[in-house]
């Protein structure tokens, strides 16, 4: 149960990245250049979360 409660925060994280990204990103970005950034964030926030630093270790 908790690895499906993992996987559904992981996806809610996702989605917000990239409506985020896609808001604040210039359009020049193409599809590989935003998933590029979309992932590099989210592995920032795992690593973050995983080793319990800046902000998100604080939760």
């Amino acid at each position: 149960m908790e690895r499906v409660i993992d996987s559904a925060i992981r996806f809610l994280v996702l989605v917000g990245l990239e409506l985020s990204l896609n808001d604040d990103l210039p359009e020049s970005y193409d599809k590989a250049s935003f998933d590029s950034k979309v992932y590099l964030l989210m592995n920032h926030f795992v690593d973050m979360a995983v080793q319990g630093y800046g902000w998100i270790g604080v939760a």
